[in-house]
């Protein structure tokens, strides 16, 4: 399991803040227990060896880079105490989109009656491990919220990494920590005995009405959002790649108002991406591409600039496509896309076709 597991889910979102807390949790052992605990230690090891191996590309590139990546133009500590305070709470209340916990509705409300239970009796190791892991959720909604304070800024100028990777994202390990205090403070609830073991079975079968309320094919289907087919688009984009008729490595494509990658699944080569490390060179060039739509939005600009990860324009058709020297050449539609698909090429072609 711990060979397979690199294989199938991410390091830089998730598994390196898991593998850095087992890591503390194996030194305190060492610590306080006198524990060497090898084959915990081993299983690390291993792990963090495979995840490396996978991850090589992006080891080289944070590491042993020779050009300007672009990460190295984040700006991201921007926030002043208060507002990072505010992001805290907010943080600690309603969880982040990245990392969804749907805690807020029936777990927080447990947390915090359990909490006053706890507080009142004062004792019991069970008790005193559920106050820690409410510390520690806080504490990881903190730190969460003032990585972005403009405190770090000095230290993130001299210290590259600390801009390039984002370290903010130890608070991914809250799901952990906020269902192991649920579990917990429902133990403690049940022990009261009586109509507390009631409650505890109605917080229970809320909760998982809530997770069931929430999955994302419910979701997406209450707000209209396209299936994985239509999102793709496959026979649409094969119409699209058989009326160009040339082969898809001798022009280029752009998309606007729908995502790149849906382009990119499809074959075609693209000049924009959604990508979070590439050639600083490239965020130039491109920007000199875009740069009278950023102009049009500060906040996009700014976004661009600082992040230069997403490129967001307005929706298709392109009302001055003259002005920009392109030529609608034929719209596509399909009944099991999510897209009207308006193809555009350039009126004067430089170099490789483009389209």
């Amino acid at each position: 399991m711990l060979v397979l597991l690199p294989f199938y889910s991410s390091f830089v979102l998730g598994f390196f803040f898991f593998l850095t807390a087992m890591g503390l949790l194996w030194l305190r052992d060492l610590i306080k227990k006198r524990v060497w605990n090898p084959v915990f230690l081993g299983g690390i090891a291993l792990m963090t060896t495979i995840y490396l191996a996978i991850e090589y590309r992006l080891l080289l590139g944070l590491v042993f880079a020779e050009a300007p990546k672009s990460r190295e133009e984040f700006v991201n500590s921007t926030l002043g105490f208060w507002h990072s305070l505010l992001l805290a709470l907010g943080n600690f209340i309603f969880g982040h989109s990245h990392v969804l916990t749907m805690h807020t509705l029936v777990i927080l409300p447990v947390l915090v009656i359990t909490l006053r239970i706890v507080i009142i009796r004062r004792s019991g190791q069970v008790d005193r491990r559920f106050i820690y892991l409410l510390v520690l959720n806080g504490l990881l909604s903190l730190w969460y919220a003032f990585w972005y304070n403009k405190a770090w800024e000095p230290l993130k100028e001299r210290f590259s990494l600390l801009d390039t990777f984002n370290f903010a994202r130890f608070h991914f390990l809250r799901p952990l920590v906020i269902y192991l205090g649920f579990a917990l403070g429902l133990y403690i609830l049940w022990r009261l005995g009586g109509d507390w073991r009631k409650r505890v079975r109605w917080f229970l079968v809320l909760q998982v009405v809530v997770l069931f309320c929430c999955n994302d094919e419910i979701v997406y289907r209450v707000y209209g959002e396209p299936t994985f087919k239509q999102f793709y688009a496959v026979d649409q984009f094969e119409q699209i790649k058989t009326y160009i008729g040339q082969p898809q490595d001798t022009y280029r494509v752009a998309s606007i108002g729908i995502h790149p990658v849906i382009a990119q699944y499809n074959g075609f080569y693209t000049l924009d991406t959604y990508n979070n490390y590439y050639p600083l060179t490239y965020k130039h060039d491109f920007r000199r591409i875009i740069a009278r739509e950023l102009d049009k939005d500060q906040s996009l600009k700014t976004y661009f600039d600082q992040w230069g990860s997403r490129y967001i324009f307005s929706a298709v058709p392109i009302m001055n496509a003259n002005e920009d020297g392109l030529r609608l050449l034929k719209t596509f539609d399909n009944a099991e896309s999510a897209w009207r698909i308006y193809l555009y090429g350039m009126l004067n072609p430089i170099g490789r076709n483009n389209t």
